[in-house]
């Protein structure tokens, strides 16, 4: 904070090249930041910039519009962008004012900083914003307002000021604009991702979409789509093309996940019999509990004859190994220890592991 009210300073001086380099640093530090991290940055800015600028001494007053109007140029970007989010609410109001003379001329940036404004405590500075947001609203400023997806989530249901109707007319332009928000699945921030993804779905095919999201590398993205996929937003087709790619999950729960919602959707017994081998207990659990409330009459033995072929196979892989030894240890008898034993000195530590475990829960079984 100190440094950006130094900065500020500077550009309230009469020396035009130390102006400029100043400018030139602000402006460079404000695009480098992405939407989160400017939201943070107004909020620690609300508490710690406190310093005076002092071109903005002039202008800390109502002013007539046309005034405005014509010395917008010599205030510039980078001091109003630094002033509109100022601890000084004058200062806050004066910036806003001259930001919402500047949308379309930098690249976002001034859009970035009036959407902070949009649930200003002070509500002049609301109306400023709220009036140069609206007449942005058009079709070409959709990838603008795309880049700036985590500070229109940070307003989303916020109750001062129109920060409402505002978000859903943003939402509006998005959703009719798929390829801007498609141009931000490539942004870095997970967040700014899944923001793009909840729009896209509602724009695109879900399937389509939620296909896309469950190949993302984010955790939380691929849990959301997870969820959004076994969802009643999602209609039964759709689920039958995404449960494939929720059954291939890395996360047990989401396979587990997939193997309920296809027990009430499809007949067939094999992606429960490919459950009772899966490597984690969970997913080997939920498995035997649907089989038995489809079939309570049978018995696992298929599911042991499973976990003996794949540990008979020489090319199998480490999860299938430690899922037939584990499956072994749930439905197995004592006559299987033995089978158990021999990888006991397996080079994959999680084989060993289960190997061990298994052989304890069989021997015990006899």
């Amino acid at each position: 904070m100190r440094e950006l009210g130094e900065l500020g300073a500077v550009l309230g001086s009469e020396d035009r090249q130390r102006v400029r380099e100043a400018e030139a640093a602000l402006c460079e530090r404000f695009s480098r930041l992405r939407s989160r991290e400017l939201v943070q940055l107004a909020a620690r800015a609300r508490n710690g910039l406190s310093a005076p600028l002092v071109k903005f001494e002039i202008v800390t007053h109502p002013l007539p519009a046309d005034w405005v109007e014509s010395n917008a140029a010599l205030v510039p970007a980078a001091l109003a962008c630094l002033a509109s989010i100022h601890r000084n609410g004058y200062y806050r109001e004066a910036g806003t004012r001259f930001l919402a003379l500047r949308t379309g001329v930098d690249d976002g940036l001034s859009l970035r900083f009036l959407l902070l404004r949009i649930d200003d405590t002070i509500e002049s500075t609301r109306r400023l914003a709220e009036g140069a947001i609206e007449r942005h609203l058009l079709p070409a400023a959709a990838p603008e307002f795309a880049r700036a997806l985590p500070i229109i989530e940070a307003l989303r249901g916020r109750r001062r000021g129109s920060g409402g109707p505002i978000v859903r007319a943003i939402d509006d332009l998005l959703l009719a604009s798929s390829s801007a928000l498609r141009a931000v699945l490539t942004d870095p921030d997970s967040l700014h991702r899944l923001a793009a993804y909840r729009l896209l779905v509602r724009a695109e095919s879900p399937c389509h979409v939620l296909s896309d999201a469950l190949g993302d590398r984010d955790q939380r993205i691929r849990a959301w789509a997870a969820r959004q996929a076994t969802s009643g937003r999602t209609d039964d087709a759709d689920k039958l093309v995404l449960l494939p790619l929720l059954a291939a999950q890395g996360s047990p729960s989401v396979r587990s996940l997939a193997l309920r919602v296809r027990a009430k959707l499809d007949a067939d017994d094999a992606p429960l019999l490919r459950g009772l081998v899966d490597p984690r207990t969970s997913v080997r659990y939920a498995a035997r509990v649907l089989l038995r409330e489809r079939h309570p009459e049978r018995d696992f033995d298929a599911a042991r004859r499973a976990a003996l072929d794949v540990l008979e196979r020489a090319d199998a892989s480490i999860d299938e190994v430690v899922g037939a030894l584990g499956a072994l240890a749930d439905v197995g008898s004592a006559g299987d220890a033995d089978r158990t034993r021999r990888f006991a000195d397996h080079a994959s530590a999680r084989v060993r592991a289960e190997a061990l475990r298994a052989d304890k829960l069989l021997r015990g079984s006899g």
